[in-house]
């Protein structure tokens, strides 16, 4: 396979729309502190800016700052994301630190984005080209349930995972997802030797 193939599966994670143009379509960018890589990279300096500075530089050649909103967790070593998203004017979503899809899903009915680019911040010098030819790929399907990601078959670099799908297919997965936790839940407590 040749660098630049993309996976998209039309109607794979929810129900067909039949929608032909879909708006509103924004960038989720995942941030944690603690998180990826190496833990602290996002406020490491690289010349005089931050590497998020830097990613998000990028982002905003494809996107305009109000289609990205940087999604993070109420931890403390987190509230330095939030400061520099403040100085940089970017939207900034503090969610729950044990719940990534349910703050990704909270983020993005916010900012009332209709669809979401996934991409998560550890990955500074992602290509926004490739984020464009991701939202265009998703935008040719033409449905909001289609999953469009270069994660599935890898042909890229690490750190240039994107991901793209309806904010109503989020929904489903988030709530599919509480259902398995739930009815794991229920059986580790059917099975506990307390």
């Amino acid at each position: 396979m040749t660098p630049g193939w993309f996976h998209s599966v039309p109607g794979a994670l929810g129900r067909r729309w039949g929608r032909s143009r879909l708006e509103a379509v924004g960038v989720l960018l995942q941030a944690c502190m603690g998180a990826g890589t190496v833990p602290g990279l996002l406020n490491g300096l690289v010349g005089e800016k931050t590497f998020l500075q830097h990613q998000l530089d990028r982002v905003l050649v494809a996107f305009d700052r109000p289609q990205c909103v940087v999604v993070t967790t109420e931890l403390p070593e987190n509230r330095v994301i939030h400061g520099i998203c403040n100085h940089l004017g970017v939207p900034c979503y503090v969610g729950d630190r044990y719940d990534a899809l349910g703050n990704c899903l909270r983020a993005a009915r916010r900012q009332r984005f209709r669809s979401a680019l996934m991409i998560r911040a550890d990955s500074p010098l992602i290509d926004p080209a490739l984020m464009v030819r991701a939202m265009a790929e998703y935008l040719r399907c033409g449905e909001g349930s289609c999953y469009v990601t270069n994660r599935l078959r890898r042909t890229y670099p690490a750190g240039m995972e994107v991901e793209i799908t309806g904010v109503d297919t989020l929904q489903e997965a988030f709530l599919a997802a509480h259902r398995r936790s739930e009815e794991h839940t229920s059986e580790l407590q059917s099975h506990s030797f307390i």
